[in-house]
């Protein structure tokens, strides 16, 4: 688990204690407040230059970076943005943030700032991004294509790169990222409460040891209003040894676009209004292994098509368990469904339904279109007969189990426990 909370501010300088409380959990810490030193950044950075830290460095107009120059923000720097203020970085940004001394990137007081736009290079270490995304309807003029109009705090232009690690965006009210035909990767990042971590539409995208939670908030009200964690179009794509969930859309949604490929492998797929993993669109194969989806709507689906032999979906050495549906093929549009959907050596368990093959277009059960075999179910499925009903032990309702000795690994609600009648 990763993610974050909110701690009682405290402003006299000097070392203070804060105790941090976070469900069964606590811990205490030492935090050293500064005497701010402020300046005001111009409107350009025409040559390599240096904000070191500590301090408050306030950008209050748009500001570019040239092409052939380097912005360096170091540690201990917080970068005040005033209200829907956008950055343009043509040339290098480098945030170069310390564990223990992160920089920051946050709105001006009452304020909400707009966003980075990379034609260049972003390479950023330990920053926080908050309160990013001023403009809600940025995306219906701007000429990128996306599900959400929420503008991004970074967006990467075609032929841009961009690379961060250990970056924390909490509590944006625009996207994390957008990516148009760029090349980023994520090590070691958590997203918490935004609309959506952000969409990419081509390019090449990898996220390895990430956390991707709560879009927009954790909690029980459903809102169909496309808040899916990530979403992926054309480009290859590669989620690793992450954990995506919480979501009132999907988990991965990759829908509209022609050719790519998507790779998930070790990840940890949690509590997804919709689909843990939505796989469709055009030419795309996916590959998913040795993951988990729990508590979903549906934990993978091959869905609707635009194109020939599409989408292929391969899963091997998988979980799903305690979603409405583990495997589909389909789903709930009248459109075409061309692909195919392969599931070997994996389980899926206590699901209403644990494999399921009707699409809205005919409502037909596609087993043409399904190679479900040497898996384990819960129970005896006719259309799928290679497999094996589960006989392992029980599992334990999460009430039950002992959580000062308890290994890491799936708990379950009570409430699920049961395979329907």
């Amino acid at each position: 688990g990763a993610g974050s909370l909110h701690l009682p501010a405290v402003a006299i300088p000097g070392n203070h204690s804060i105790s941090i409380q976070a469900g069964a959990q606590s811990a205490n810490t030492e935090v050293l407040v500064e005497s701010p030193n402020t300046k005001t950044a111009p409107s350009s950075i025409e040559s390599d230059t240096l904000w070191a830290g500590p301090g408050i460095v306030r950008i209050n107009a748009d500001m570019m970076v040239d092409p052939g120059a380097t912005l360096t923000i170091g540690p201990g720097v917080i970068v005040e943005i005033a209200n829907g203020v956008d950055l343009t970085v043509d040339g290098t940004l480098r945030i170069n943030g310390e564990e223990n001394n992160p920089a920051v990137i946050t709105a001006a007081p009452g304020s909400i700032w707009g966003g980075v736009f990379v034609n260049g290079e972003v390479h950023a270490r330990f920053p926080f991004t908050t309160r990013g995304g001023e403009d809600s309807n940025w995306f219906s003029d701007s000429g990128f294509s996306a599900h959400r109009k929420e503008q991004a705090t970074f967006l990467f232009n075609s032929g841009s790169l961009g690379s961060f690690e250990d970056c924390y965006w909490i509590e944006n009210p625009g996207q994390a990222l957008h990516v148009k035909d760029a090349t980023l990767s994520l090590d070691r990042c958590l997203v918490q409460r935004s609309p959506t971590t952000g969409q990419f539409n081509g390019g090449t995208v990898t996220l390895r040891d990430c956390h991707l939670v709560e879009f927009p908030i954790d909690s029980p009200e459903f809102a169909d209003d496309d808040n899916d964690a990530i979403y992926f179009t054309t480009g290859d794509h590669e989620l690793i040894d992450s954990v995506i969930g919480w979501a009132k859309g999907d988990g991965v949604d990759a829908g509209s676009g022609s050719t790519g490929t998507v790779l998930v492998d070790g990840c940890w797929f949690e509590a997804c209004f919709h689909e843990a993993m939505a796989w469709s669109g055009g030419e795309r194969e996916i590959t998913v292994r040795n993951t988990v989806a729990l508590n979903s709507g549906q934990g993978i689906e091959c869905g609707w098509s635009t194109g020939d032999n599409s989408p292929i979906v391969t899963v091997t050495d998988s979980i799903t368990i305690g979603n409405s549906v583990g495997w589909r093929f389909g789903d709930n549009y009248d459109w075409s469904y061309n692909g195919f959907l392969t599931v070997t050596d994996s389980l899926s368990l206590y699901n209403d339904k644990d494999v399921w093959g009707y699409e809205w277009d005919s409502w037909s059960y596609r087993t043409d279109s399904m190679d479900i075999r040497a898996n384990w179910l819960t129970r005896e499925n006719p259309k799928h007969p290679d497999n094996a009903i589960w006989d392992g032990p029980d599992l334990a309702p999460i009430e039950d189990l002992e959580p000062t000795t308890a290994a890491v690994g799936a708990g379950y609600t009570e409430n699920r426990m049961q395979p329907p009648q």
